[in-house]
């Protein structure tokens, strides 16, 4: 054998292959080891045996040979059988040997086993069967389009619900299909397939009948086996009918907005309507009640007072309702002392439960905050609520109101984690209960626990409705526990925030008490709870007594210390004893004679000063007590004088003449009623009041002659208080001061009136029908803020307007060397600031330019100038708004003020 053969055979026997020759007669003469590995026979076994052995069906042996002789090869799938009888498919291609001659000599083929393979492709044509016809069969939308658009597929329902057959799109582009609308929307979506599946992509398809449907879609990427993006997969679902939905509720959602903007619209006007009526009404009741009258004329007048006042409750009662129902309620959101938000509520329904003669109590828990944040006015009106309900209903017994913490936890708030405080207020009576089947219904609206005609008491069913509907806008929640002939108690819950700003400093007078040993003779078990606590946290040592044995006790006690009482307070309702006998007891006694006696009556006793006085008595407290008034009263009673207590604070009421100034008032108001009442009102305080119908006329009167102050109505004719008030802000005629504080007088309804009137640059904001406390208040709050300002159209005067050296000099005693001080400062100091305030506005800063603002606006007025003032504020306003267009508008005119000033202050040789 020659090395070449040996070679080729070499080549056979490694080839993974299986090589098998036979001669002429069809006799195998070559089987190399991959042959025998695979069909299981060893060489020798079937050499020189037919090669009909290796196949499955012998026929198809002879098939392959005539081919072999006809063509000289053969290439195909034939079946073979191995040696255990196993078939196979193999992949074959023979040729015929030749000798050197050229003669045929015999048959050489090579064949792989492709079981597997076959297996493989069988499993991919019944799996690609298999989804196909999931796909066919799905109830969404399939298609297949190119990168060019072109559509390659689309299963069975995306052609029955298009109407389209698959031939009519065949190679049809998909965009052309496509809303034109959505055509630059969905190619972008598309394009970020080649990096990404995508979606919800939204879009329109036109169907054969030319109308259009709504799809939502996810694409995928189909990638070939090179890995290179070769279609996109769409899968859409049909919103059409979400989409439908969805239009209508926007239209039912627009035409409620618009409801509700008429029924808003129809209640500002309704307000307006009924609170001027009822304005004059109030007002002139209590105008004509502070003049002479006969008794029956008084009763007649109170009475009237007090209808119109029972009127203007139902009338707030049923305008809140609208304003929550509309959406127009919003929540205030200060800094406000919890104590005398009660203190206030209890106060105002304290006259009711005196004339019932109920014992009415308010508890604050120890830990509650002194100080927290929320809306003051909307807590106490839930307060109120309930507890005039209990009042109302509870004919004997009493009513108490109790202020505990609790976890925010047992609060409805998706947003607790936010707050800091949750209150829990418990406000509880001894009435008549409420029947079981009515505790659910009594929060809805109009509804009663007894809805007849007949009934014993009246209302309009919506205090409980809207004392819920607020407590939820507080993001809380309130549930009723009551049995027939027992009574109530409404437990309620709401967020609030601690306070922003530190509690004030603590009175003066409660460093005086500290340590001061008290005797609380109550029988009241909360109401001694009350005082003992009150008196505590003013550093006070109380020892507790509720009746005589109790009392006695306690004395001993004392004495057994060395420790004598300095106050006494002794409820004059104690049962088991006497007080004449207690206080004869107290005086008598070595440790407690000298120890003043407070009494705490119930009410306005008009027998409590002849009692007090018999009994040799300080003086007393009425019932519910307030915590201010046990410590002036505890202060006083040791010798402290009147002017370091509470007591000794200003106030404001129609008998005051404590006023400090008296103002020329400029009233513009159309209504012949409010005209007389307001004029009645200012004058009866000692102020001047000229009357103007229209603003209009209103411009025209401060042309004429200076003002101090204008009471602006909103609504009149011509031009409203709103135009005339922008008209009066933007004048640069220098025909009158356009800084001129403005205050709004409007009887509508909404929380945003108040925020119209201030945006249209007044001062201050008084809602009708108009009190006279509340008016005064208003209006020496308002000067108090902005210092008087005079102005005729004089240089002189205009000169005082952008420096009031008057006003300076008198804030600070005529000290010129200190004044040319602070004056110095300012002219140093204000470039600085502007240098700030302009750097801030140029990066829109809108809390570096509020915070600048702030600063320029209290070195103006340290040193009287009222239009940098102004300005400044107006700045400061704007940026707080984060209406920083405004602020930048707003610059130049207070640069301007600014160098007038300081021109100003250089005339004046101040710097």
């Amino acid at each position: 054998m020659t090395t070449l053969h040996k070679y080729a055979e070499d080549i056979i026997d490694c080839s993974l292959d299986m090589i098998i020759a036979v001669d002429m007669d069809r006799t195998i003469i070559e089987f190399n080891r991959a042959a025998e590995a695979i069909f299981g026979y060893e060489a020798h076994e079937v050499m020189g045996r037919k090669a009909d052995t290796l196949y499955d069906d012998p026929s198809e042996g002879l098939n392959i040979y005539k081919s072999l002789t006809e063509t000289g090869s053969y290439r195909g799938i034939i079946a073979n059988k191995r040696k255990n009888g196993d078939r196979f498919m193999a992949y074959l291609s023979a040729s015929t040997l030749r000798d050197s001659d050229g003669n045929p000599v015999g048959f050489m083929g090579i064949s792989r086993d492709i079981t597997e393979q076959r297996k493989t492709e069988e499993a991919v044509v019944a799996s690609e069967k298999r989804y196909r016809t999931l796909v066919e069969n799905m109830n969404e939308f399939v298609a297949e389009i190119d990168l060019s658009g072109q559509l390659h597929f689309i299963n069975k329902y995306f052609s029955e619900s298009t109407g389209y057959n698959p031939e009519d799109l065949a190679n049809s582009n998909f965009y052309s299909f496509i809303h034109p609308d959505d055509i630059s929307g969905l190619s972008a979506q598309c394009l970020k397939t080649m990096t990404k599946s995508v979606q919800g992509c939204e879009f329109r398809f036109r169907k054969k009948d030319g109308s259009y449907i709504n799809l939502l879609t996810n694409a995928d990427p189909v990638y070939d086996y090179m890995g290179r993006l070769r279609s996109v997969i769409f899968v859409s679902f049909d919103i059409t009918a979400m989409k439908t939905v969805e239009q209508q509720m926007k239209t039912a959602r627009d035409t409620a907005e618009a409801a509700n903007a008429a029924k808003s619209e129809f209640l500002a006007n309704m307000s307006h309507e009924l609170r001027t009526p009822m304005n004059g009404i109030i007002g002139m009741a209590e105008l004509l009640l502070d003049t002479p009258l006969n008794k029956e004329q008084r009763k007649y007048l109170s009475m009237l007072r007090e209808s119109a006042t029972s009127l203007l409750a139902l009338l707030n009662g049923i305008l809140d309702f609208s304003k929550i129902e509309a959406g127009k309620l919003e929540l205030e959101e200060i800094d406000f002392d919890i104590r005398d938000v009660i203190d206030q509520a209890v106060e105002s329904l304290s006259v009711q439960a005196q004339k019932k003669g109920i014992l009415f109590l308010s508890h604050i828990a120890a830990d509650i905050p002194l100080m927290l944040r929320g809306d003051p006015v909307r807590l106490k009106q839930i307060i109120v609520n309930l507890a005039g309900n209990a009042l109302k209903f509870t004919e004997k017994g009493e009513v108490s109101i109790r202020l505990e913490t609790c976890p925010s936890s047992s609060v409805n708030s998706v947003n607790s984690i936010n707050k800091d405080a949750a209150l829990r207020v418990l406000v509880s009576d001894t009435g008549p209960g409420i029947p079981k089947d009515k505790a659910d219904k009594i929060f809805e609206s109009f509804v009663q626990v007894d809805g007849s005609t007949t009934r014993k008491y009246g209302g309009t069913g919506l205090g409980l409705t809207i004392t819920k509907k607020l407590i939820t806008l507080m993001q809380g929640d309130i549930k009723v526990v009551s049995e027939e002939g027992k009574g109530s108690t409404f437990d309620l819950s709401v967020l609030l925030k601690k306070a922003v700003q530190p509690p004030p400093p603590a009175h003066s007078i409660i460093a005086k008490l500290t340590g001061k040993r008290i005797l609380l003779i109550e029988g009241h078990d909360l109401s001694r709870t009350i005082i003992k606590e009150m008196s505590e946290a003013a550093g006070m040592k109380v020892s507790e007594a509720k009746d005589a044995k109790t009392i006695l006790d306690t004395i001993e006690k004392a004495a057994e210390a060395s420790e004598p009482f300095d106050i006494i307070l002794l409820d004059a309702g104690i049962a088991d004893m006497e007080p004449a006998d207690l206080t004869e007891l107290i005086k008598t006694d070595p440790l407690t004679f000298e120890a003043e006696v407070i009494l705490m009556v119930y009410g306005q006793d008009k027998a409590a000063e002849t009692r007090w006085k018999e009994l040799k008595a300080w003086g007393s407290l009425s019932k519910p007590i307030k915590r201010s008034m046990l410590y002036d009263s505890i202060h006083l009673a040791l010798g402290g004088f009147l002017s370091e207590t509470s007591v000794a604070k200003p106030c404001y009421s129609s008998a005051s003449a404590a006023k400090k100034s008296y103002y020329k008032i400029l009233l513009a108001e159309d209504n012949i009623v409010n005209q007389e009442l307001a004029i009645g009102l200012i004058e009866k305080n000692g102020h001047s009041v000229s009357v103007a119908n229209t603003g209009k006329e209103a411009i025209d009167a401060l042309v004429k002659e200076p003002f101090d102050v204008v009471l602006m109505d909103v609504e009149m004719p011509q031009m409203n208080g709103l135009e005339a008030t922008r008209y009066i802000r933007d004048s640069k005629s220098g025909k009158f001061n356009p800084d001129i504080p403005i205050i709004a007088m409007t009887a509508n309804a909404f929380n945003d009136d108040k925020e119209r009137c201030l945006s249209a640059g007044m001062n201050d904001y008084i809602s009708k029908p108009i009190s006279m406390v509340q008016l005064i208040e208003v209006i020496e709050r308002t000067m108090d803020r902005i210092p008087p300002q005079a102005s005729p159209p004089t240089p002189v005067v205009i000169k005082s307007v952008v420096f009031d050296k008057e006003e300076l000099f008198n804030r600070l005693d005529d000290d010129e060397v200190f004044i040319k001080k602070i004056c110095a400062i300012f002219r140093d100091d204000v470039p600085v600031n502007m240098t700030k305030l302009k750097n801030a506005l140029a990066a829109d800063d809108a809390p570096e330019v509020e915070i600048t603002a702030h600063t320029i606006k209290g070195m103006a007025a340290n040193i009287g100038g009222i239009r940098t003032k102004n300005e400044a504020m107006r700045m400061e306003m704007a940026a707080r708004k984060l209406d920083l267009s405004q602020a930048h508008s707003l610059y130049p005119q207070l640069e301007k003020e600014i160098n007038d000033l300081v021109a100003a202050i250089a005339d004046y040789k101040l710097i």
